[in-house]
This record gives C-alpha cells, sequence and structure tokens, in this order.
C-alpha cells in the first residue's frame, strides 16, 4: 500500500466500493444484463456534494451516473456531517443513510465515510474500534447472501499546513496503524483493494475548502470508480444466460485477446517494403503484412506528433480534447504548462478497466508535468521520453528555443539526462520484450510508440554496419553536437532497425504461444520529415494525404484473412471502440468518442462506418473526405477537389467540374463543428511548470 501526500487535504475519506452479486435466488430481482444496474453512493458530505454549485449534476455520483450511461442508476445517499467515527458513535449500518441505501436494493454500494481532522480525537483510543467497525461492515454484506467484490479506494493523510509540513500525530497513526489494519482485514475476508490517492494526491488544487473536492475533484472520483467498476460488472453480465457482447471475438470462455500497438515518428507511406519502398529494408514488416492485412487508407487525425498521438489516446479529434496544439507551440514542449487532460479516459484506462495489463515504451509527448504522465493517464508501466528527442540542447535552433537536457524515464523516475539517442530503438524494444514475457499469461495492452524515424536519425552499432565511409567520418565529427544533416542519410539504417524491433516483438508472441491470440498493428503518427510519402502528396505538417495517409499494417492470425489489402477509410481514432469491443470493455458515455468499431471492416464484412473524415491543421479545418472525393478549404472557403480513387496524388484539381459533389462536402462541415463546439473537452493546464530533471541526490 502506498501513500501520497498532498498539502491541503485536512480529511481523511475511506471509499469503500462493493461490487454486490445479488443471490440469484432472490426472485424480486430480473437477470443483469436486461435491467440498469443500481449504485447506492453512502456517505460523508464528500458523497453529498457538499460546497458545489449544483451537486444534481457535479456531485461524484450524478458524476459516475452520467459517465456510465443508461445501463446504470446511482443514488445519492450522502449527508453532511457523517464521520467514521467519534465519541459514542453508532455502528455505520445503523446511519440513517445506510439504511435507505438498503432499500434501494443495489448492486453496488460505494461506501465514503471519512475523519474530519478538525475534530479534537484520539486515535490511539478508538483506531481497534474503527477496523472492528470495518470488519463488521464486511461480514453484514455477507449475511445478506451477497458475494462481494470489494474495492478501497482512499485519498491520503495530509500534511498539516499549520504543523510547517509536518505529519499530524492522528494522520501518522492512521497510516501507520489503521490503514494497514483495514487493508489486512479486507483481505483475509476476500476483498479486493484499490487505492485512489494516486487520482487525488497529486490535485490538491480541486480541494478549494481544504477538505472538500470542487467538480473537477468529484468527477476525478467518479471516474476513478467507474473504471473500477467495469471489469466486475462484464465478469457479472457475461455469467447470464442471455449475455450479448460487443463483437464476436470476445466471449466468456476465451482469453481475451492481446493488443500491441506500434507507432513510429515521421515515417511516410513509401517507408515500408510491402508500401511499395525501394529504398528501405523491412522484410518483418513485409511478411506482417502477407500474414495480415495493408491498411491503404488508414489516418492519423493530425500531421505533427501532439494532436496526432492524443487522438490515438482518447479516439477523439484532437480539437475535441484541445490538444490540437502545444500551450504555445505547435506540439508539447519541455517544461510545458498544457497536458492531456488527466479525465480523459485512454485506450490504456478503458482497457485496464477490463483487467488488462498496460505497458508503453517510447516517446509520449502528450504533456512532460508528472500530471500528465503515461502513468496518470491508465500505463502500469512506462519507459521512454516524455516528448520528442529533438527537443534538447543539440536542436538546430537552440539559440532561440534554449532547450534543456532530455530526460529518460522510467515510470515517473528521470533515470538519465540526455541518454544516447544511438539505443533508443534497442532499449525500447528490450522493455517491450520484457513486458511481453512478464504478463504473457494474462490479457495485456502495449504500446510502442518510437522515437524514429524523427530527426535527428539514430541507429544502434549493429545496424550502422553497413553505412558509407564518407558518413561515419562526418559523423565522428560531431563532438558534443548532432549533425542533422549527416544524419538524414541514415534513414535506411534507422528503419532497418525499426523492422528488426517488430521481429523481435513477434518472436517473442509465438515463443510464448500467444501469437493467435494477439492483435499487432504497426503504423505511424504521421507522415514523413525525411522519408518518402510517394504515391501521395505532401509530408508532415501538411493536410494533403501525404501529411495524414499512413502505411499501417495489422496482424491476428486467424482472425484477420492474411495478405489482404484493405481499402476502407479508417482512422487511429478507431483503436479505442475496436480494442474496446474486442476486449468486452465498457466506453465512457459521458463523452462524445470519434473512432468507430471497425472490427467488421478489418475482417471484410463491413464497410468503413465514416460518413466523412475531416482533416486539420491546427485548429483549422483544411479538408473533408467522403467516400472518394477530398475537398480543401482555404479560408473556410473550396480550394481543390480530388477523387483519389482515381487521384491518389492529389494532382488533377477538378472543383468546377462537380459543383454538386462540392455542396455536398460542405455541407457536412457545419454539423460538425457545432458537434465540436459543443461537445469539446479542455486540456489541462499546471502553475509554474519545470523541465524535468534527475534529482540531485541522484545525478
Amino acid at each position: 500500500m502506498r501513500l501520497y501526500k498532498t498539502k491541503r487535504l485536512n480529511c481523511l475519506a475511506i471509499v469503500l466500493a462493493f461490487c454486490c452479486y445479488q443471490a440469484l435466488a432472490d426472485s424480486n430481482l430480473t437477470p443483469v444484463s436486461s435491467r440498469p444496474l443500481r449504485i447506492a453512493c453512502v456517505g460523508d458530505s464528500i458523497t453529498y456534494g457538499f460546497g458545489l454549485e449544483d451537486r444534481s449534476t457535479q456531485s461524484y455520483p450524478a458524476q459516475l451516473e452520467n459517465r456510465l450511461g443508461e445501463d446504470w442508476v446511482v443514488g445519492n445517499f450522502g449527508k453532511n456531517g457523517a464521520t467514521v467515527l467519534k465519541k459514542g458513535h453508532a455502528p455505520y449500518w445503523k446511519a440513517p443513510q445506510f439504511k435507505a441505501a438498503l432499500k434501494f436494493k443495489p448492486d453496488v454500494v460505494v461506501i465514503s465515510l471519512g475523519t474530519n481532522d478538525s475534530r479534537p480525537m484520539n486515535w490511539n483510543q478508538h483506531k481497534d474500534q474503527y477496523v472492528a467497525d470495518y470488519a463488521d461492515l464486511i461480514r453484514m454484506f455477507q449475511e445478506l447472501k451477497t458475494k462481494p467484490i470489494v474495492l478501497i479506494c482512499r485519498t491520503p493523510p495530509h500534511y498539516d499546513e499549520q504543523s510547517n509540513g509536518k505529519l499530524s500525530f492522528s494522520n501518522r497513526v492512521i497510516r501507520d496503524e489503521v490503514l494497514p489494519r483495514v487493508d489486512a482485514v479486507a483481505e483475509k475476508m476476500g476483498i479486493g483493494l484499490i487505492d485512489l490517492n494516486t487520482v487525488l494526491s497529486n490535485h490538491a488544487d480541486i480541494f478549494p475548502d481544504g477538505v472538500h473536492p470542487d467538480a473537477k475533484g468529484a468527477a476525478l472520483i467518479a471516474k476513478t470508480v467507474a473504471q473500477s467498476l467495469t471489469q466486475e460488472i462484464q465478469d457479472r453480465r457475461s455469467s447470464q444466460p442471455d449475455n450479448t457482447t460487443n463483437s464476436p471475438e470476445a466471449s466468456s470462455d476465451r482469453a481475451k485477446p492481446n493488443f500491441i500497438i506500434i507507432v513510429t515518428d515521421d515515417q511516410g507511406y513509401n517507408d515500408l517494403g510491402c508500401f511499395g519502398g525501394k529504398h528501405v529494408s523491412t522484410p518483418r514488416i513485409d511478411r506482417m503484412a502477407a500474414e495480415g492485412a495493408k491498411l491503404t487508407s488508414f489516418y492519423v487525425a493530425a500531421s505533427i506528433c501532439t494532436p496526432s498521438r492524443a487522438a490515438l489516446m482518447t479516439g477523439s479529434y484532437p480539437k475535441r480534447v484541445d490538444m490540437a496544439t502545444g500551450s504555445d507551440f505547435p506540439v508539447l514542449l519541455a517544461g510545458d504548462r498544457k497536458g492531456l487532460n488527466p479525465d480523459e479516459i485512454t485506450i490504456a484506462e478503458v482497457l485496464k478497466g477490463a483487467g488488462y495489463k498496460t505497458g508503453m515504451f517510447g516517446k509520449w509527448h502528450l504533456g512532460d508535468q508528472p500530471e500528465f504522465l503515461p502513468t496518470r493517464q491508465g500505463f502500469d508501466e512506462f519507459f521512454g521520453l516524455p516528448y520528442s528527442h529533438d527537443i534538447h540542447p543539440y536542436h538546430t535552433n537552440q539559440k532561440k528555443y534554449n532547450f534543456p537536457p532530455l530526460p529518460l524515464l522510467d515510470d515517473e523516475e528521470v533515470i538519465e539526462m540526455d541518454p544516447d539517442a544511438d539505443y533508443l530503438t534497442k532499449r525500447v524494444t528490450e522493455r517491450a520484450v520484457a513486458f511481453i514475457e512478464k504478463h504473457k499469461g494474462e490479457p495485456f495492452f502495449m504500446y510502442v510508440p518510437h522515437p524514429i524515424p524523427h530527426r535527428p536519425l539514430h541507429a544502434s552499432p549493429p545496424f550502422m554496419k553497413d553505412t558509407a565511409s564518407e558518413i561515419m567520418k562526418k559523423l565522428a565529427k560531431e563532438g558534443e553536437g548532432v549533425d542533422y544533416k549527416t544524419r538524414d542519410m541514415l534513414f535506411k539504417q534507422a528503419i532497418a532497425e525499426i523492422d528488426w524491433s517488430v521481429g523481435q516483438i513477434l518472436d517473442t508472441l509465438k515463443e510464448h504461444g500467444i501469437d493467435d491470440n494477439t492483435v499487432v498493428l504497426f503504423t505511424s503518427d504521421n507522415g514523413p520529415r525525411v522519408g518518402r510519402a510517394h504515391p501521395l502528396r505532401g509530408k508532415k505538417g501538411s493536410t494533403y494525404e501525404g501529411g495524414m495517409r499512413v502505411s499501417t499494417v495489422v496482424r491476428w492470425p486467424g482472425k484477420i484473412a492474411a495478405g489482404q489489402d484493405n481499402a476502407e477509410l479508417m482512422t487511429a481514432m478507431d483503436l479505442l471502440p475496436t480494442f474496446a469491443a474486442l476486449a468486452d470493455a465498457m466506453l465512457p458515455r459521458d463523452r462524445v468518442i470519434d473512432g468507430k468499431n471497425v472490427w467488421p471492416v478489418l475482417t471484410g464484412k463491413a464497410r468503413s462506418p465514416h460518413e466523412a473524415f475531416f482533416y486539420h491543421r491546427g485548429k483549422t479545418l483544411a479538408a473533408v473526405r467522403s467516400g472518394p472525393w477530398k475537398l480543401h478549404l482555404k479560408s473556410g472557403k473550396p480550394a481543390a477537389l480530388y477523387n483519389l480513387d482515381d487521384d491518389i496524388g492529389e494532382k488533377a484539381n477538378v472543383l468546377q467540374d462537380h459543383p454538386a459533389v462540392v455542396k455536398e462536402l460542405l455541407a457536412l462541415i457545419p454539423p460538425f463543428e457545432a458537434d465540436l463546439k459543443a461537445n469539446s473537452r479542455p486540456a489541462a493546464f499546471v502553475k509554474n511548470p519545470k523541465p524535468l530533471s534527475k534529482s540531485p541526490a541522484e545525478e
């Protein structure tokens, strides 16, 4: 059990969530899969929504119901002033709000009872009674002939501002003596534990009065409880005889599939052998395509790093999640105040809620402050860079940017500064392989966003053996700097090592017998800077096809037919809902997800579900595609029209020849932009951001 520190939280709240299986013999209940599930939220002022402007919509129970959707009914049985323990206390189950909750006949009970440290009490005297009360509470549920699957989510003991940052005695007793004993009791009685500390402890700003969370804090609690309940409800529904699943591939009698997404950085449409590239050698990826499918109309949602990755993680257009740009630059930089909002529900969080282990190895680029790191966005493990490896002191325009040293992280710890970039691909691959080996016996999701072939290009020594001697001589003169132009000539070597990396991952899957139960998708984050996009027009940063249509290969032996070229329009945003369907995971219902479940498309049983795809340059809509037609805009006006089936290179502008098509495409834009405006979500910002660095003790 880890306890996290916060300076403004003046109460200790313990959230005890019971996922109660009602007895099947209870004739008053219909099967779970055919009626809404009931959650009773019982507790103190935090549950009640004290201090909120509109607790009917802003309290965490209200936000929980909104998040879970129509399959759930959430009742708020919170009461101001309820405490776990005070002189002459009564057992929990005698509290009026608890009795009312029982009459609600809930399937799930979430109990949040706290102790306000501003109230004098002697924890040494009462700690035994406190622990005993929790044991009695669990027994009570067992006596009601339920089978509780329990989550304990708690906020941490606070650091009292009046005590100069020192733990008060009562909190010391809570931390060191009370909570460990509650944990032990729960574990002994078959209760699972989930820690809410990591959600709230780094958000001191959400406690405006030092005790009660504001609407944002309530949203974080609701998000965590919802994710925690996902796996239990999926298990429960799958046990019912009339259960239906999101996908024919997802069923309770088979192992859930593993998912691996491999993303390269700035690799072009033509930069694979199987996509016609003669300037590179990619035998393992070519073989992967032969054993799976090439997706020849696969799009990312932006032509540069940060917004493209935000769309992949959230299943939403970057503009919808306020990640179309960085804070003061097209992408996020070092020490940036902006990042992907922790309230976003990422593909990792969706799958983690369905029982998946999650790991990320490579480049993040969605915020470098601790609040925004992958470990705060659903990933159990992270090894890699917080942003592009050219955001370093050797940048070609360092005089302008003054970038700090580049940090390499293991989870949230900076372990190196300015790591040797020649070994980035190798080290990322080694960690990815280790993750597979560690979790081969359970469902996992692994995201491998390679930093390469973004400039400056690098490859480890084994892949440099055939490099021309004149190139090697120039590199030998780099000294403390980085020769970007010379390194541009290492593109073939960099791609060869990426190909080797893919082979290592596929070989590891086969070695451990999970090859046929793993979906592997290889793609790029946007078009090329150094590579080639032929036959497409445009490169990185462009809204021509070469900037946003990327070479993509997907493989799942026995499920996706081998050797197929699939030209249906699909996007990186589709991966979240598609993987959720295959994993029988719960999608959030309190927000718009632009991606679609394209599993039927991948298996050749359906056409693309996308009526249109919208191309953005930053926050500006620059083009729209529907079917074969693509309309480019300039200052909101039609500028060019191309039939991509006949003219994939966007060379022949037929704008004047098809006024009806132009009219139809223009008609798609107002509803889309109105929806973006009505259903957008904010990014997050921190005050006083600082570039990541190693702690002085580690240097």
